[in-house]
């Protein structure tokens, strides 16, 4: 399409002439962006990764057409289609059939192919432990090292303990726990479940007097004896070796009991009706029980002065709810006796622990 020039050179045999040249011009050849000069290149979608092009045409003179005619020239590269990228929609989340992995999974809109998975091993902790007369709940958690999957979580449920088929007679295990005695039926019931056992092989003390130690190897036993770290520096009174050490952990730990003074707990102290009752309620709001009383609970007891400001909604709950009662009428009065700051036998023990267990776990 452009001119060019060609050389013309004379050379002589004969000394004398010198050698001769001329340049001519050569007129610019005739050619057209059609036929076999022309490539057609077709239309090409971007994808997430690749780039694509509009369709375009190439001549072999070096110049490039957006139409077939080639009138319409366009500049090298404008065809080009940018990679469109990845655009991942919501993540699902698939669990195995035994709730031990789960995989996660995101798909590109723009490319169905495209898709980022993770697949992980689940956790499981037991939120509440089952007993004889309640289902438990169990919870397993998915946590995902991409920071574009959430953390899983699924709860289910823990089926009831079942009880023991060879249960034994309270009457003939224990040789103070006499047939037909007020608290057998109290004495039966906490026995089977394991959350009072005797004081020796052939004895269950019921009439003994009931300590603080005692009453939190209870509540311990009660919640399936959870895991607790013993810590030394808690409690100056309590050793790791002694056999309330990890009951208390646990029950201070949870808030449901503290100490009597700065660093000591006071396992041997007897339990008073009023602390019994502060923890039980303590206790039950550490199991998400429904806390609930009557604000006038109290106005038939006639030594109802006597219960200390800290104790007195716990006794509302327990009187309320059935689970602590009177202990008879005030001499020749119409009103019942409540005695808070007196202390309360292993057998009023059981009995409570029927009582409060009867009412939230039917």
């Amino acid at each position: 399409q452009e001119a060019g020039s060609g050389k013309y050179t004379a050379t002589f045999t004969k000394e004398g002439f010198t050698t001769q040249t001329k340049t001519v011009e050569i007129e610019k050849l005739s050619h057209k962006h059609s036929g076999t000069n022309v490539t057609a290149h077709a239309a090409k979608a971007a994808t997430c990764t690749k780039a694509g092009n509009t369709a375009y045409y190439s001549c072999s003179c070096g110049k490039y057409f957006s139409d077939k005619a080639c009138t319409k020239e366009i500049k090298k590269d404008s065809w080009v289609i940018k990679a469109k990228g990845h655009s991942y929609g919501e993540a699902t989340y698939t669990w195995s059939s035994d709730n031990k992995t789960v995989t996660a999974t995101k798909v590109c809109k723009n490319d169905a192919s495209h898709k980022v998975t993770e697949k992980v091993t689940t956790t499981y902790k037991v939120i509440k432990e089952a007993t004889a007369d309640a289902k438990g709940k169990g919870r397993y958690t998915a946590t995902f090292t991409n920071e574009g999957f959430e953390v899983q979580t699924k709860d289910v449920t823990i089926p009831k303990k079942k009880e023991s088929t060879d249960k034994k007679s309270v009457t003939d295990e224990f040789t103070d726990v006499p047939k037909g005695a007020w608290y057998v039926e109290a004495v039966q019931f906490v026995y089977d479940r394991k959350i009072m056992v005797g004081t020796s092989a052939t004895t269950f003390s019921p009439l003994a007097t009931l300590n603080r130690a005692q009453f939190v190897t209870v509540l311990y036993n009660y919640a399936g004896k959870p895991s607790v770290k013993f810590d030394s520096k808690k409690f100056s009174d309590v050793k790791s070796s002694d056999y309330f050490a990890l009951p208390v952990m646990w029950t201070a730990k949870n808030e449901i009991t503290s100490g009597i003074a700065t660093n000591l707990f006071g396992p041997n102290q007897n339990i008073s009706r009023e602390q019994m009752a502060v923890m039980l309620y303590k206790f039950a709001q550490y199991k998400n029980y429904k806390i609930s009383f009557k604000a006038g609970a109290l106005d038939n007891f006639y030594d109802k002065g006597q219960v200390s400001n800290w104790a007195k909604d716990a006794f509302k709950w327990a009187v309320t709810n059935g689970i602590i009662n009177g202990k008879g009428k005030y001499k020749n009065t119409n009103k019942d006796v409540l005695d808070p700051k007196g202390t309360a036998t292993r057998a009023e023990c059981a009995q409570v622990i029927k009582n409060f267990r009867e009412k939230f776990e039917k």
